[in-house]
């Protein structure tokens, strides 16, 4: 760990002995005696067998992640779990943009003539039988009230238990069974799971051992004389993959939708042509940023008091701060000059009859894209709500609305473009999980062909780098959630 400086090594000493502490994992709950429920849905209506499996497996289960794989169905599964066990009070959590959505869902396979309202920052809580609220206005509302069911969708959003929508959901919150639905549980690495975990059960709830046992944990002196855990990495993820199967239901299209293709993924390297000199001046200036790093981390490790190594530290955040700007503003630039390449890739598939979903990050991408594909449907994170779901009928249901294009994150969840089945990046995010669910909403029930999603780079580029660190990140997600 190194040497720690100044009068309050003995304090440092306790603190870590406290840590220590943190690492005895508690036992587990005993598992419940599995019973069958007869499974409730309104006449007309089905479940796949193995959606019903899903209703059937949560219902013996209080407690629960469910994290089918995007586009399986996971918001039918919770209704008939509601209807199923005769859940009367019941609160939905969810983002902004998928409200309504619950709202649709709710009042097409809810058996029972239940009440439903979808509360703002301007309403107050009527009591009604079904409450649904998005992740951000939590905290104007007293949720103490006994729930029989609390699920909260797209449950990633809640990965830090630091934020004040964490917080404020659990604060007082009172119900029988509380479940998590996710299709991405596993945004980054194994520390995001924490939260989730350490609200099912108390064998869960020991961060320290947690973080030890599945992030690699290692303890680091900052300055004066603070030591701080990096839980950065990752460790023991078959075992990790083992302790999740009982409280973690995951199934993957491809094992239980036979109609529902598997993604086939390429990276396409574009011309450079006139973005030869940003990717010259990007790689430059990497290697710049590298090498003052080194220069940074070598004067903290050469530190031999603890004034020395807090400006050594402070020196080298400020210089990290400094440069995420500036390499943000060369991702802009580089995006910008990939949109005249990707143009003429574009318009070859779209020369061949097919429909297209677009997904780029910048809005002045998004701006140049627009105005060179005329008739193009956009979403970004500044369209209504309401406007939203007109825009994904016209190009699910309209032959001759061929370009959907949408911001990676504000189109990325929610919403289904089955109606093509070639999807395009033009600009790509450095969350795996991020390109996942925008990638899934192509890939969906209802999705009758092969799947094609294509990332465009240039080499040499940061994108190009990102596409191989995004990989990376992918293959551990694989193994701890997946098993793979």
């Amino acid at each position: 760990m190194g040497v720690v400086f100044g009068s309050s090594t003995k304090k440092v000493s306790r603190y870590i002995m406290g840590i220590l502490d943190w690492f005895k994992p508690k036992k587990a709950p005993p598992v419940q005696r599995e019973q069958d429920i007869e499974i409730l849905i309104p006449d007309g209506l089905k479940l796949y067998p193995f959606q019903a499996k899903g209703v059937q497996w949560l219902s013996r289960r209080k407690r629960a992640i469910l994290s089918d794989d995007m586009g399986t169905g996971k918001t039918i599964q919770m209704i008939a779990l509601i209807n199923s066990i005769n859940a009367r009070k019941v609160l939905v959590v969810c983002p902004a943009t998928l409200k309504l959505n619950w709202e649709s869902e709710l009042k097409k396979w809810l058996v029972k003539d239940q009440s439903i309202q979808v509360l703002s920052s301007k309403s107050a809580m009527n009591g009604a039988d079904i409450t649904i609220v998005n992740y951000d206005i939590l905290d104007r509302f007293d949720l103490s009230k006994h729930w029989d069911i609390v699920v909260c969708d797209e449950a990633h959003f809640l990965k830090n238990p630091k934020t004040k929508r964490y917080k404020s959901l659990f604060k007082n919150l009172n119900t029988k069974r509380l479940y998590f639905v996710t299709g991405t549980p596993l945004v980054n690495r194994p520390v995001e799971l924490w939260p989730l975990l350490s609200q099912i059960d108390e064998s869960w709830s020991n961060y320290g051992y947690f973080t030890t046992r599945y992030c690699g944990a290692t303890l680091r002196r900052v300055a004066y004389n603070r030591v701080i855990r990096d839980v950065s990495g990752a460790s023991n993820l078959d075992e990790l993959h083992k302790r999740l199967k009982p409280i973690m239901l995951r199934r993957l299209r491809k094992d239980v939708l036979s109609e529902l293709p598997d993604k086939t993924r390429q990276i396409i390297s574009l011309p450079a042509n006139g973005a030869s000199k940003i990717i010259l001046e990007e790689q430059a200036l990497t290697k710049r940023k590298l090498t003052h790093l080194e220069s940074l981390e070598a004067k903290i490790e050469a530190a031999t008091s603890d004034l020395e190594f807090a400006k050594a530290v402070n020196k080298l955040e400020s210089y990290l701060s400094s440069q995420f700007v500036s390499m943000a503003t060369t991702r802009r630039e580089l995006g910008i000059a990939k949109v005249s390449a990707a143009i003429d890739h574009i318009y070859d598939i779209l020369d061949s009859g097919e429909k297209i979903v677009i997904f780029a990050h910048h809005r002045d991408v998004i701006n140049m894209l627009a105005a060179q594909l005329p008739g193009a449907l956009i979403i970004t994170g500044s369209t209504p709500v309401p406007e939203r779901q007109r825009i994904i009928d016209e190009f699910q249901r309209n032959p001759q609305a061929k370009v959907f294009l949408g911001n990676i994150k504000a189109a990325g969840t929610g919403i289904t473009l089955t109606a093509a089945h070639h999807v395009v990046f033009i600009e790509l995010d450095w969350t795996p999980g991020n390109m996942s669910q925008a990638e899934d909403r192509v890939v969906r029930i209802g999705q009758k062909n092969p799947v094609l999603i294509q990332y465009l780079v240039f080499d040499g580029s940061l994108d190009a780098r990102i596409a191989k660190i995004l990989a990376w990140k992918q293959q551990i997600f694989n193994r701890a959630i997946e098993g793979k």
